[in-house]
């Protein structure tokens, strides 16, 4: 698992995602993330919800420096 410096997708956050997306992972699902931050969410989506074969991700953080 890897170690993140901001825990803002704390478990009482995952709780509804959990419940929501299980019964997803018996299908391939087209999946597309805007505003990556760390990858919390990301990492947790492709660990248990795209685990069907033909699952996909697209991943995109359009993060800009800021002075």
């Amino acid at each position: 698992m890897p170690s993140f410096s901001n825990s803002w997708f704390s478990i009482a956050a995952l709780r509804p995602w959990r419940r929501k997306l299980m019964p997803l992972k018996e299908f391939p699902i087209a999946y597309c993330e805007v505003g990556v931050f760390q990858g919390q969410s990301s990492d947790f989506m492709l660990n248990n919800i795209l685990t069907h074969e033909f699952s996909h991700a697209w991943l995109i953080d359009p993060w800009l420096p800021t002075r």
